[in-house]
């Protein structure tokens, strides 16, 4: 938001993913929405207001002059989840999948088409209430 944290980065994918997770509706005040970058594509350009939060077995980016939350990375992995909102120019990206919505606030509702995890997108989306089946 003031310029102190920026950044390139090569996007894995236009996908984004919300994160409905404890943890990251505390951080980021409502859930978390983000899209992944390579690792060794990602360049900072200012770094002066940036400050990393340790938690549990992930570290959170964010500015200490503005407060922005701006990046997410778990312990081992290469790559690094940026927040859709610090991007300047997210015009092709879609928000495509959410995660942890078992643990999603009480004050909100997904929307039905929306591609929906219990946890962490490894396993099969959640099957929906009147969800066709294919059958063989």
């Amino acid at each position: 938001m003031c310029g102190a944290v920026r950044y390139r980065a090569e996007l894995l994918t236009v996908e984004a993913t919300a994160c409905h997770c404890e943890q990251c509706r505390r951080q980021s005040g409502h859930f978390w929405a983000s899209i992944d970058a390579r690792g060794d594509q990602f360049v900072l350009t200012a770094q002066d207001g940036l400050r990393w939060f340790r938690f549990k077995t992930t570290s959170r980016g964010f500015c200490d002059r503005c407060g922005s939350f701006l990046f997410w990375r778990a312990d081992g992995w290469d790559d690094i989840s940026l927040a859709l909102g610090s991007l300047d120019d997210a015009a092709d990206i879609v928000l495509t999948k959410h995660l942890y919505v078992m643990e999603r606030g009480a004050y909100y509702q997904l929307p039905k088409e929306a591609v929906q995890h219990a946890r962490g997108g490894d396993e099969p989306p959640v099957e929906k209430p009147g969800a066709s089946k294919d059958a063989s």
